[in-house]
């Protein structure tokens, strides 16, 4: 993951221990993982003209 942490924030990327940096690595990726299952479940909802439940609520 070094390659993917910018210059600035080497040293405190550094700082953390082996398995802090393996905590943020498994955050990002369920950051994304839950980001691409919200684009495939969550657009086509929204392109469906569905509302979320908390639309539904207001209304």
């Amino acid at each position: 993951m070094d390659a993917q942490i910018s210059t600035d924030d080497q040293p405190s990327w550094h700082a953390l221990t082996a398995q802090q940096q393996a905590q943020v690595g498994h955050a990002l990726t369920g950051r994304a993982l839950l980001s691409a299952f919200q684009s495939e479940l969550g657009t086509p909802s929204l392109r469906a003209g569905r509302r979320t439940p908390t639309e539904k609520r207001r209304s």
